[in-house]
């Protein structure tokens, strides 16, 4: 699992980069070492990862760009999740959607 600092509207703090579900055990062990209620806390941690598990990989199109899903981040600064879509025929081009709006889920095509 990828991790890096960044200042946000919350201060600083980690941002977590999800791209297996592997990296979902790592998070979540981290996240019950802090504490272990922490889903309480967290409550879309779970719901999200089930959506990992759907759209990871998908295409997702965006007027006349294709991009696909690469993976997820908790970021913490920000207090909140966003899908990480990268170009599929520009590798530079990558974009985060917030993860509770529906632009990616209507947006999938593949």
């Amino acid at each position: 699992m990828e991790t890096y600092r960044m200042n946000g509207i919350y201060g600083e703090g980690d941002v977590y980069v999800l791209k297996t579900m592997e990296d979902w055990d790592e998070l979540e062990k981290i996240s019950r070492e802090k504490d272990p209620e922490f889903p309480k806390w967290n409550p879309a941690f779970f719901p999200i990862k089930n959506d990992f598990q759907k759209y990871m990989g998908k295409i997702w199109q965006e007027k006349d760009t294709r991009y696909r899903v690469i993976g997820i981040e908790d970021n913490n600064p920000m207090a909140d999740w966003y899908w990480i879509v990268q170009n599929v025929n520009d590798d530079r081009d990558i974009k985060h959607i917030l993860a509770n709006s529906k632009d990616l889920k209507n947006g999938i095509i593949l």
